[in-house]
């Protein structure tokens, strides 16, 4: 009897469909997509750190990194379906999860995502020329003050924190510039204050304390409190001593996180073995990412603004993470 070709190919196709499916579920992989931010930028690695971890550890699961335009798009990829894990700013992250500000009445809304785990500390960092009158954030007046470029998180952030102080932007004289640009006119003394919501510590702001001899301001506690009662996504830090160069004292300042939050699409047992994934191979990640050093059981639920992942929630519950009880009084459960 002669068999055709495509009698064959069609004998093939359907057995590797039969095997398929016969696989218990647990043995057929998943495919999961990080989202993160451009390819050159902190995120994109960060991410790439993680999917390898996951890759080596859960070999069902298969993930992919993403590049994206940051935090604001990952929220639009989210609310679509379109990613399965996200870095999102924390007040994006808050808004977006009650279809509120930006979010309100939009399709996809509210986010239906869980937290996971707070990644990069984001550090108010304030400098200013060793030789200025400034010793304060209510010295701003008059002054020429970085905002940061439009658009950015770090203007964001900027403006509600002086608005959290009851500063207004025609108090001082904004500059809505990048980090970069930034620290070569302060250096030209073209402008009063550096201040930033950055990683600890910043390589822009490490070569600015090189250059120059430079303060960095503390945040005065009545301050800090205002804004940390304004905002569920800032928190009070202190930034050690000797980050920068001329730093002798710890300066008092307040923090947020950027969290990262995984789709509720995404099954409890699978986002419970993630995060075991992930807190049971932090010496790893740290070995790849320096932005995993100061994570932790301790430090996880930093800048996650809203209800956890139940297979997250499930996870931290069996490891005793102190703060769980207080975060779900907080901020509910899903």
């Amino acid at each position: 009897m002669k068999v055709r070709a495509r009698d064959v190919v069609s004998a093939i196709v359907g057995a590797a469909l039969a095997a398929a499916l016969a696989l218990p579920a647990a043995a057929q992989s998943k495919y999961l997509t990080i989202g993160t931010a451009g390819s050159g930028g902190a995120w994109y690695p960060i991410g790439g750190a993680m999917a390898k971890v996951i890759g080596d550890n859960i070999k069902t699961i298969q993930p992919r990194v993403e590049a994206t335009k940051g935090g604001y798009e990952n929220v639009e990829l989210l609310a679509k379906g379109d990613i399965d894990i996200a870095l999102v700013p924390p007040f994006a992250l808050s808004d977006a999860f009650k279809a509120k500000g930006d979010y309100a009445g939009k399709p996809g809304y509210p986010l239906k995502v869980g937290g996971w785990f707070g990644c990069c500390d984001n550090i108010l960092t304030i400098m200013v020329p060793k030789d200025s009158p400034i010793r304060s954030v209510m010295d701003f007046k008059g002054k020429r003050v970085v905002m940061g470029n439009p658009g950015s998180t770090n203007r964001y952030i900027m403006y509600k924190v002086i608005e959290a102080l009851g500063i207004s932007p025609g108090d001082f004289q904004p500059l809505d510039i990048s980090i970069a640009p930034a620290v070569n006119r302060l250096k030209n003394r073209q402008i009063d204050v550096l201040w930033w919501n950055a990683t600890t510590p910043h390589g822009a702001l490490v070569d600015a304390s090189v250059s120059l001899d430079l303060r960095v301001l503390p945040l005065e506690k009545p301050l800090a409190d205002k804004i940390v009662n304004t905002y569920d996504w800032m928190d009070h830090t202190v930034l050690p001593a000797g980050t920068y160069k001329g730093m002798d004292k710890d300066a008092p300042t307040v923090v947020s996180a950027i969290a990262l939050v995984i789709h509720q699409h995404v099954d409890l047992e699978t986002a419970y073995r993630l995060t075991k994934a992930v807190f049971e191979n932090l010496d790893e990640l740290r070995q790849i990412h320096a932005a995993y050093k100061p994570i932790s059981l301790a430090s996880a639920l930093n800048g996650v603004n809203i209800p956890l992942h139940p297979g997250v929630a499930r996870y931290y519950r069996e490891k005793g993470v102190a703060r769980l009880v207080d975060h779900e009084k907080r901020f509910g459960k899903l």
